[in-house]
């Protein structure tokens, strides 16, 4: 498109331009040619009489003929007067004849020729009697004769029909100046745009649907870096750019997903975070007996189960609306907005994990839940930080979990009452415990199932039960 608006304009600019230079150069070869004819008489003149006396109409009249024919011939330029006038500022001889004797004191241009003896060309406009309008080049020649008589010679030209005539004369070159004028101009536009397509549009576009790609996830896309000017070191710099996004994405893997929104609402908001209370469901579960099961068997074997376990409780949380907030060895923390998530979710897994039990070589975890306050923000240092939650809330729910034993839930009594505004469950009260680092002993409860009055002799849990 732009090209093409380029080309239109020049196309314009190129036509009115040669025509305005053409027009121009023809203005001046007629004022040159008519100085010429001018200067050709005097010398005639001049050569043929010293005097006024030595000059014959006859004799002048031919050589204003002469000049007139041989105007004609060139078929160039059209000269409409040939004047030949006195000091008496009358014509002596002219071409037409009808001139002859006319008196030209009227005329400024003819007067300031005698007055100042001085010769000049200019462009000058008349209107005839029908309105219409004709320029002229017009030439005032003042000289004198050997003996000293001064005369002017004017002669003039047609402008238009000169014009006229040069133009059918010369219109076949200057239509091929216009056309070479256009095609060489078409030829550097159409090297300019495929040079610029080749240094500046393409690798524009190709970094353009690289950048794209990235935006839509795919951290695959690399540029060439072969070239040495402005777009090669672009393109190194979107190589490191897209390597260094691959490198922090490959840091998700190893971070909770509530750290990884942490962070972009701070590089959004330009700010650190500011650390918030919080009523949060606690998840933990830990591998039961996993530090004899790994002792006996070859670290590929106990890695491979350990992942089946963790992959297995990652997705079932995360499905529950869950956040892990870290993995400890084989301890698994989470956090969950609703306490019912948190128990669905452990139940489920559970279930899961009893299925694969095989699989996973006999091993089961223990769960423990709880309902509190907790504070959540960054903990660390300045170089490391963790966004987190910490508070006596966690605490209670990781030490639920140390004593639930394998394919146990355990929750709190906290936890509980929570459940129980969402319907009825099925478990086992564990009675008061005396958790480890606390100094009051709390109720604690053994859940297996949801919304099922009585299963295999089980009792219901009921909020009478709780009290």
């Amino acid at each position: 498109m732009l090209f093409t608006i380029s080309l239109a304009v020049n196309i314009v600019a190129i036509w009115f331009g040669l025509t305005f230079v053409l027009d121009s150069i023809s203005s001046n070869l007629m004022k040159k040619h008519a100085e010429s004819i001018a200067l050709n008489l005097e010398h005639t003149l001049v050569q043929s009489a010293p005097s006024l006396s030595d000059l014959t109409p006859a004799a002048i009249k031919e050589s204003l003929l002469i000049t007139k024919h041989v105007s004609d011939e060139s078929n160039s330029f059209d000269v409409s007067k040939i004047l030949l006038i006195g000091s008496d500022l009358k014509v002596l001889v002219g071409y037409p004849d009808e001139e002859t004797g006319a008196d030209y004191s009227s005329h400024e241009d003819i007067r300031n020729a005698f007055l100042r003896e001085k010769s000049e060309t200019v462009v000058e406009s008349s209107v005839d009697t029908q309105g219409i309008k004709t320029s002229y080049i017009d030439v005032v020649l003042w000289f004198n004769l050997t003996d000293g008589t001064p005369l002017v010679l004017e002669v003039k030209l047609d402008f238009a029909r000169s014009i006229l005539l040069l133009e059918n004369q010369y219109q076949h070159i200057e239509s091929a100046a216009i056309a070479a004028a256009i095609a060489l101009l078409a030829i550097l536009l159409g090297v300019l745009l495929v040079s610029i397509s080749r240094t500046a549009i393409r690798p524009v576009q190709r970094i353009t649907l690289a950048m794209q790609n990235v935006g839509k996830g795919n951290l695959d896309v690399r540029l060439d870096e072969g070239k040495k000017d402005e777009f090669g070191v672009l393109s190194t710099r979107f190589n490191e750019m897209v390597a260094g996004l691959k490198e922090k994405e490959g840091l998700y893997h190893y971070v909770s997903q509530s750290t990884v929104d942490a962070v972009r609402s701070s590089v959004r908001d330009e700010q650190e975070h500011v650390p918030v209370r919080r009523n949060l469901a606690l998840f933990f579960s830990d591998v039961r007996g996993f530090t004899t099961f790994s002792e006996s068997r070859d670290p590929e074997v106990v890695i491979g189960v350990l992942n089946k376990i963790l992959s297995a409780q990652s997705k079932i949380i995360k499905a529950h609306s869950g956040d892990i907030d870290k993995f400890v060895g084989d301890e698994v923390m989470a956090i969950f907005s609703r306490t019912l998530d948190a128990a669905e979710a452990a139940l489920e897994i559970q279930s899961e994990l009893g299925e694969i039990k095989e699989e996973l070589l006999g091993l089961q975890i223990g769960i423990g839940i709880h309902e509190g306050t907790v504070l959540q923000g960054d903990v660390g240092s300045g170089e490391i930080r963790d966004f987190t939650v910490i508070g006596d809330a966690v605490n209670t729910a990781a030490r639920l979990e140390s004593v639930a034993g394998p394919g146990e839930i355990l929750v709190s009594e906290d936890a509980l009452r929570s459940l129980l505004k969402e319907g009825t469950w099925t478990g086992k009260p564990k009675g008061e415990l005396r958790l480890k680092g606390k100094n009051i002993a709390i109720k604690t409860f053994a859940l297996s199932g949801r919304k099922i009055a009585e299963v295999d002799g089980q009792t219901s849990v009921s909020p009478e039960t709780t009290g």
